[in-house]
């Protein structure tokens, strides 16, 4: 019989790439099982009639199921992250994998709504980021334009003030040094494309992002309910493989981002100790602990793991609470979004009527100066 681990190496270029195929694969999987008349080999075959992006390794899981008595678990080896794989061979064994793929599919349509919340962020960024733009264009441009027309009917010692006099300045600057101005700014933006095409550099950008939104407590504390809810509806689901406490914390500690882990890997270091309860606890602990802190330690993922350390049920108490966490982080979240929008739309209106206003008072100014002089 052919080795799983033989075939893995070539399967492994087309596995599963984001959370969108992880979940449409998953729905497809838990239709067919729930079908209850297929066998793995054919629920692999029609799957990959469904996927394209994934029909070979599909089909050639079909195979080895078929013709080297492969494991539907050691068929899909390949396809599937690291930390479904233990949930999947677990629902195999126990003859529940519908269940299983049904948690999957649950546990990615929740990550893809975190992902359109999450996304909605962008939208007072690229207000704030617009508005400047039309600023520095009527700062630069509109403002030296305009002063220009004034200043033929201003007295010799008229002094338009700062913005007035820093607009002048850049202006003729950039007159003169255009082709300058014109290659530092290609060169910037290429810099930036080229820094951003790295994932290492955009990991870097993420977690710059996510400590910004850390220091913010409400917020913070919402992003925070989404990922933690999203994690433990993942230890949820690999908690059905039976594995020991410390295995399951290393299979999702990578749904947090690395900024928010602290308190997680602080848990971790004390459950085998003194057990779930203690080890969730955030009461009685040092100033410092980041179990204190309700971004880095959600109080509800505290009452999860409180209620599994009572009943013995890890999987009920991180589907409850985890549900319960991603409503509550989107809905405060869409509220934070909400305020951050009209904070920008304000912000981004300041930014426009200031030198628009400038204009304005310089105008006025002048008038005054050439009635005084009649």
């Amino acid at each position: 019989m052919n080795k799983p681990s033989a075939n893995r190496s070539r399967v492994k270029e087309v596995s599963i790439r984001n959370n969108r195929q992880l979940r449409d694969v998953a729905f497809t999987l838990r239709n067919l099982f729930k079908s209850g008349h297929l066998g793995a080999a054919e629920i692999l075959q029609e799957a990959g009639n469904a996927h394209e992006e994934h029909r070979a390794v599909l089909h050639a899981g079909a195979k080895q199921i078929s013709h080297n008595g492969w494991s539907f678990s050691d068929a899909v080896s390949g396809l599937f992250p690291a930390n479904i794989m233990p949930a999947i061979q677990a629902g195999e064994t126990a003859g529940s994998i519908d269940k299983v793929f049904d948690q999957i599919w649950q546990a990615s349509k929740a990550q893809e709504e975190i992902n359109k919340v999450i996304g909605q962020l962008k939208t007072p960024i690229a207000i704030l980021f617009v508005a400047f733009l039309i600023s520095l264009v009527f700062y630069i441009v509109l403002v030296p334009f305009v002063y220009e027309g004034l200043a033929r009917n201003a007295p010799p010692s008229y002094d338009p003030g700062f913005i007035v006099n820093s607009a002048n300045a850049i202006r003729s600057w950039l007159d003169h040094n255009w082709l300058l101005t014109l290659v530092g700014f290609s060169g910037l933006v290429i810099g930036i494309a080229a820094a951003l095409a790295k994932q290492e550099n955009r990991d870097a950008v993420g977690i710059w992002c996510v400590k910004g939104l850390s220091r913010f407590k409400g917020i913070g504390s919402a992003y925070a309910n989404l990922k933690f809810g999203l994690m433990a509806r993942y230890l949820e689901i690999v908690s059905m493989a039976g594995l020991d406490m410390t295995d399951r914390i290393k299979l999702v500690v990578g749904l947090i981002p690395e900024p928010l882990r602290p308190g997680l890997l602080a848990f971790q270091k004390e459950m085998l100790v003194k057990g779930l309860k203690d080890a969730a606890r955030a009461e009685g602990r040092a100033e410092g602990d980041p179990r204190k802190s309700i971004v880095m330690w959600p109080p509800y993922l505290r009452l999860a793991f409180s209620q599994a350390h009572d009943t013995g049920e890890m999987d009920e108490a991180m589907h409850e609470y985890g549900i319960t966490m991603i409503m509550d982080g989107k809905e405060r979240l869409e509220n934070y979004i909400v305020t951050l929008n009209r904070l920008m739309l304000f912000l981004g209106g300041m930014a426009v009527t200031i030198p628009m206003g400038t204009i304005y008072t310089v105008m006025g100014q002048i008038m005054s100066l050439r009635m005084q002089s009649l």
